[in-house]
């Protein structure tokens, strides 16, 4: 049986990076402080948008998302089961039911052809 080693995270950060950190605990400000509001406002620029929010982490940033697309109770919404069990919490949360589509093996991605497969008129 072969095994393949998969990578799935890299804890290399840039000096640049470090440096923001550190003066990010430095501040005192962990939470909704001028980095966060400096962050909403390139955030907005860069996509052309008039605003945007920043969430506390991946799992809240799913909600919102859910929530922004109508998801909600008899609705499926198509994901890949090589995820983090936050993806699929956050769609039950939602009320929605979530509907698997198996990943491309070369690219570890949801395969588009499988989940187009799994397109219903609840999805």
């Amino acid at each position: 049986m072969r095994t393949e080693r998969i990578p799935l995270y890299d804890l290399r950060l840039s000096k640049e990076a470090l440096r923001e950190t550190k003066d990010t605990l430095a501040s005192g400000w962990l939470s909704t402080g001028p980095k966060v509001r400096a962050f909403e406002k390139a955030i907005a620029t860069y996509t052309g948008v008039r605003y945007a929010a920043a969430v506390s982490s991946g799992s809240a940033g799913l909600q919102l998302t859910l929530r922004t697309a109508g998801a909600s109770a008899g609705m499926e919404v198509i994901t890949t089961p090589f995820t983090f069990v936050a993806t699929v919490e956050a769609i039950l949360h939602s009320g929605a039911t979530p509907v698997f589509a198996d990943i491309d093996p070369a690219t570890l991605n949801i395969d588009p052809d499988e989940a187009s497969l799994m397109i219903t008129d609840r999805s």
